[in-house]
């Protein structure tokens, strides 16, 4: 990978690890589903206007908007609300290896041998940072993130397959196609909207700009931008990153303890990254205006 492609894959885990932790205070007056109908909308507002027609097909930009968009957010929300947190980040890595093998069977991607070890490492670097995972007696919505994971894994399969678009213009659309699902999930499931966009203060807000801004719009720009260029067992690892800075972030924005054992999952997660980049052998790369 290019050292810009590579500055690229880092930034994304890294902006969404940042996003998550301030979407801590977001959540604590915005229903989910509230909050992701705005984010929706906002990032189609903001990236719609200066973009040409996409270049993908019909079919898939839907398929890639409402499974990568509204649909894996509606069951990851659900799901990770009731799970331990422990379980919870460790369940959430699912979609590398879904992606990778979502790649094999969609867009005939090779599997890679010592990039399924560097993935394994990167995840058992994970695992130390998370601790043993807690018990689980609410398997249903164990499923939910599962299968919440799986959805995500196979828009980006289809991303990598059929998209013909920049990363702002991906994730405008997935935006676009998200909203209107993500608001009907809302007034089924949730309440007290109106109220919550009432009450809220600068303070709400401002934690929902940085949502917004920096594990949305930047994440998603710059995801998409080197998935469109590099297979998904080079970019998916990548993700594996997201806990580390949310822990770091954690840390210097809300006061949150940093172990060591955070400290040294973190090492071994840049081990399994490593492997993947650097020791296995780089496939040519594809630039997006070209595909």
């Amino acid at each position: 990978m290019k050292p810009r492609d590579i500055a690229l894959a880092l930034a994304a885990p890294i902006l969404w690890g940042v996003g998550f932790t301030f979407a801590k205070p977001a959540l604590q007056q915005f229903p989910p589903m509230l909050m992701m109908v705005m984010i929706y909308v906002a990032t189609s507002a903001l990236l719609l206007g200066r973009r040409s027609r996409p270049r993908t097909p019909l079919w898939a930009l839907l398929l890639i908007g409402a499974l990568g968009g509204a649909v894996q957010s509606i069951l990851i929300f659900s799901g990770l609300a009731r799970l331990p947190a422990s379980t919870a980040v460790l369940v959430v890595q699912a979609q590398v290896p879904f992606a990778v093998l979502c790649a094999w069977l969609i867009g005939k991607e090779r599997l890679s041998a010592i990039r399924l070890v560097g993935i394994a490492i990167a995840i058992a670097g994970v695992a130390l940072i998370a601790g043993a995972p807690e018990a689980v007696d609410n398997y249903p919505s164990l499923v939910m993130v599962v299968v919440g994971g799986l959805f995500w894994a196979v828009a980006q399969a289809l991303t990598r397959a059929y998209g013909r678009d920049d990363g702002p213009t991906t994730t405008a659309m997935i935006g676009l196609v998200s909203a209107p699902l993500a608001l009907a999930a809302s007034l089924l499931f949730e309440s007290r909207q109106v109220e919550a966009l009432q009450t809220a203060t600068p303070a709400h807000w401002g934690a929902l700009a940085l949502v917004f801004l920096l594990g949305y719009v930047l994440a998603y720009s710059a995801w998409y931008q080197v998935l469109g260029r590099y297979r998904v067992d080079q970019v998916t690892p990548f993700i594996l990153l997201m806990p580390i800075a949310g822990v770091i972030t954690g840390a210097l924005a809300l006061g949150e303890a940093l172990s060591a054992r955070v400290l040294a999952g973190g090492g071994i997660i840049l081990l399994g990254l490593w492997i993947v980049v650097r020791v296995a052998a780089a496939p040519k790369t594809v630039a997006v205006a070209e595909r």
